[in-house]
């Protein structure tokens, strides 16, 4: 049992690990026109899906890196 837990508790770890690239015009912080359509881009794991949430209704878009691990 003991095994098992430690098992599900890598695979989690390295599971959650993101490789989720931006380009330099975007950082933490930046603030946008609310309400305004953007579009972002950057790099990532290929077949990785990137969830990105708004500050104003909480809507949640997503993104999945395609084959070039561009999304």
């Amino acid at each position: 049992m003991k095994r098992f837990c430690a098992l599900v508790v890598i695979m989690f770890f390295c599971s959650a690990k993101a490789n989720i690239i931006l380009p330099s015009i975007l950082n933490n912080n930046m603030v946008l026109q609310q309400r305004l359509a953007v579009t972002l881009w950057g790099w990532g794991n290929p077949g990785e899906v990137l969830k990105v949430t708004n500050t104003w209704d909480n809507a949640i878009d997503s993104a999945t890196t395609n084959a070039n691990a561009h999304w």
